[in-house]
C-alpha cells in the first residue's frame, strides 16, 4: 500500500522518538547504577579508613612500630606529621637546649616501669619548664612534628603545644571544688581554708580571689566581735569584782599610850565594805630611835569580845601589847576574810 509522503515522515519521526525514549531510559538506569556504586564505595572507605579528625593514641603508634615492616613504618610515620594529639604522661626530665629554651622529656609509661622518654616538647620558656618535677603526671596537647624509631622504641616530637597541665593539680582542684560546695556559707573559717588552698593551686582564678576576700572579711569580722565581747565581759567582771577583804578595813585614830612597861599603839578599825568580815588581823613593826626594828607584833582578834569578825559598816578600837623602846612604828592589816 502506498503511503502519502506526509504519513511516511510522521512514522519515521515516531520511530525515532521511541528509540530516543528507550535509550534515555537505559542511560538513566546506568547513571543510577554508577551513583549507587559511588555511594557504596564512599561508605566502605569511611568505615575502613581512619578518620583524620580522630586523634591518634600513642599506644597505637607504638604498636604499629612493633608490628609494621620498615617500609610500612616509614610511610605510616610520615602520615602522622601534622596530626594534633592530646596525651597524658609522666615527666622524665627537663633540659636546657643548646640554642636556647628548654625541652620537656615525657615518658608515656608510669614511674617504676623499665622505659625511657617517648615524647619531646621543645622550645619552652624557663618559667614554664621550671614548674615541673620528675615523675609528675601531666596532660599535654600539640601537633606531631616528627616520629622516629630510636633503639627499638619511638620518639615523638611535638610542636605548637597549646598547654601542659598538671594532672595531679587538676584532680586536687576538682576535689576541693566539690568539697567546698558542700560547706554551708555560715562556716566561714572552713570555706576560707579551702578557698585559700584553691587559690594557691590556681593563683590567677578570679573566683577564688573573690571568695578568699569575702570569707577573710567574714572571719575578721567574727574575730573583731569576739574580741569586743571578751573586753565587755572583762569590763563587766572588773566593775562588779569584789574588793579584797584586807582592802575593806580602814585604820584610823592612831596614837600611843605610855605605861611603865613601854608604849602601846591604839586606834580604830572600820569595815568600809558592804559585807561582813569574820576575821581581821593587823601587824605593827616597831623601830627604835636609830630606825632599827626592835619588835613585830600581830594581833589576830583586835576587835573581839569573843568574835573575831567585823560587820559591814561597823568599827572597833584596838590596843596593842606594850613595846619597850618604841620610837616610831608602821601598822598594816595583815589578814582579813569575808564571812
Amino acid at each position: 500500500m502506498l503511503m502519502h509522503p506526509t504519513q511516511k515522515t510522521a512514522r519515521v519521526i515516531s520511530s525515532v522518538m521511541y528509540l530516543i525514549e528507550e535509550g534515555g531510559r537505559a542511560v538513566r538506569q546506568s547513571i543510577i547504577s554508577v551513583s549507587l556504586f559511588i555511594l557504596l564505595l564512599t561508605a566502605f572507605l569511611a568505615i575502613s579508613l581512619p578518620s583524620p579528625s580522630c586523634a591518634v593514641e600513642f599506644e597505637t603508634i607504638r604498636d604499629n612500630l612493633n608490628n609494621m615492616t620498615s617500609v610500612a613504618w616509614d610511610d605510616y610515620s610520615k602520615s602522622l606529621k601534622g596530626q594534633r594529639v592530646d596525651w597524658t604522661g609522666w615527666i622524665s626530665d627537663v633540659k636546657k637546649q643548646w640554642f636556647g629554651g628548654y625541652k620537656i622529656l615525657i615518658d608515656m609509661d608510669p614511674p617504676g616501669s623499665l622505659s625511657v622518654q617517648d615524647v619531646y616538647i621543645e622550645d619552652l620558656p624557663k618559667s614554664l619548664a621550671a614548674q615541673f618535677r620528675k615523675d609528675q603526671n601531666v596532660r599535654f596537647s600539640g601537633k606531631i612534628k616528627s616520629v622516629m624509631k630510636v633503639l627499638g622504641s619511638c620518639a615523638v616530637t611535638l610542636e605548637d603545644v597549646k598547654n601542659v597541665r598538671n594532672v595531679e593539680k587538676n584532680i586536687r582542684i576538682a576535689t576541693l571544688d566539690k568539697k567546698v560546695k558542700g560547706i554551708p556559707v555560715a562556716k566561714v573559717a572552713d570555706n576560707l581554708r579551702i578557698y585559700k588552698q584553691l587559690l594557691r593551686l590556681n593563683p590567677e582564678n578570679p573566683k577564688y580571689k573573690k571568695k578568699v576576700a569575702f570569707y577573710q572579711a567574714k572571719v575578721d569580722e567574727q574575730k573583731r566581735k569576739a574580741q569586743e565581747a571578751k573586753l565587755a565581759r572583762q569590763s563587766e567582771s572588773s566593775s562588779i569584782k569584789k574588793p579584797s577583804a584586807k582592802g575593806c578595813v580602814k585604820i584610823s585614830d592612831l596614837n600611843t599610850q605610855y605605861t611603865s612597861l613601854g608604849y602601846r599603839v591604839m586606834g580604830r578599825l572600820t569595815n568600809t565594805c558592804d559585807e561582813n568580815l569574820d576575821y581581821v588581823a593587823y601587824t605593827i613593826t616597831a623601830y627604835d630611835k636609830d630606825g632599827k626594828i626592835i619588835d613585830v607584833l600581830s594581833d589576830y582578834h583586835p576587835c573581839s569580845d569573843g568574835d573575831y569578825g567585823l560587820d559591814a559598816g561597823n568599827s572597833c578600837t584596838f590596843k596593842s601589847m606594850t613595846i619597850d623602846g618604841l620610837h616610831k612604828y608602821d601598822i598594816e592589816i595583815s589578814k582579813a576574810r569575808y564571812r
